[in-house]
């Protein structure tokens, strides 16, 4: 995997993510989580783009028929990855989305 293009992987892991449920949607998170330090800092727009509408759709609890105990624990390292990078922007991506959601992120990263 050392060898892969970690943009691209990341593409498709947030492709693949939209399609797969149950465990398998909590594994995919936790491997695209892994790509976002890396991928960050060589194209951030593709982690903006590809992993924030993630994001959002988890802590709006759409993505979510998973009801494990595993949930929260992807989340908040999703969430904390993309904050460790991205800082104060996710909080000015995080204004565009709905209350509740907001609400779920400031939560989790204890804002």
């Amino acid at each position: 995997m050392a060898h892969l293009d970690k943009v691209s992987l990341m593409q498709e892991f947030c492709y693949q993510w939209s399609h797969v449920r149950g465990q398998a949607l909590l594994d995919v998170t936790e491997r695209i989580t892994v790509l976002v330090e890396g991928v960050y800092g060589r194209s951030p727009e593709v982690v903006q783009c590809s992993t924030l509408p993630m994001l959002w759709s988890l802590l709006e609890n759409k993505a979510l028929p998973v009801r494990s105990a595993n949930v929260r624990p992807v989340l908040t390292w999703l969430a904390s990855a993309l904050y460790e990078v991205m800082g104060t922007k996710l909080e000015k991506c995080a204004a565009s989305q709905p209350p509740h959601v907001r609400e779920n992120l400031s939560s989790i990263l204890g804002w």
